[in-house]
């Protein structure tokens, strides 16, 4: 209906991709969101910033935000691999998630 957004797509923006892995203490899934540099998605050997959401109940979202909090896709830009973990205690897992 609309292309408001059409600017975006002519633009060299970081990609993002949900990362998994799983805890070696108790084998439970942890999920973060991993932002790569422009042009290098899926790389591998870059820098690695991990940025760690405040809490304890809060969560790290895989979404573009065009407001002031933007910083893992700032870092992006300049190169960093970024990661942002959604650790034990992270919102949006369950209650005994949030809880242990």
């Amino acid at each position: 209906i609309t292309n408001e957004n059409e600017f975006l797509t002519k633009t060299n923006l970081p990609r993002s991709k949900v990362y998994t892995w799983v805890n070696s203490d108790d084998h439970r899934l942890i999920e973060g969101i991993l932002h790569y540099p422009p042009g290098k998605f899926e790389q591998k050997n870059l820098p690695l910033l991990v940025l760690i959401h405040g809490g304890p109940a809060a969560a790290s979202l895989n979404l573009f935000p065009p407001i002031w909090y933007m910083f893992p896709h700032l870092a992006a830009v300049e190169g960093w691999l970024v990661l942002e973990p959604n650790y034990r205690g992270s919102s949006g897992y369950g209650d005994q998630f949030v809880s242990e």
